[in-house]
């Protein structure tokens, strides 16, 4: 790609080729640090998420539980499940789903 031999960079730029990618990601993460704390609110948060799935190893995730078959249930509680399904989906919400006692 460069026009030199792989064994040739490998001799002449050892530290480089072993600390670059180190170097990158450093200067990327303070990069992204600066942005959390000094960006409009959206895009913080945005960051701050970002940093916390790379670096923290958080997920997004959402989980429903149906602990009854809906063969089972009354029209009005499918519908009534069904409404909050939708609002937590919009709100971002985790939402589970269990029967009514």
């Amino acid at each position: 790609m460069v026009g030199v031999s792989w064994p040739t960079l490998h001799k002449k730029f050892r530290v480089e080729l072993d600390t670059g990618a180190a170097k990158a990601n450093t200067s990327v993460t303070e990069s992204l640090f600066k942005l959390t704390q000094k960006a409009p609110h959206q895009t913080r948060l945005q960051a701050c998420m970002f940093w916390l799935k790379c670096r923290a190893g958080w997920i997004e995730s959402q989980r429903i539980e149906i602990v009854r078959p809906v063969a089972e249930m009354e029209t009005a509680e499918i519908e009534a499940r069904l409404q909050i399904e939708r609002a937590g989906q919009r709100d971002g919400k985790v939402v589970r789903l269990r029967p009514a006692r």
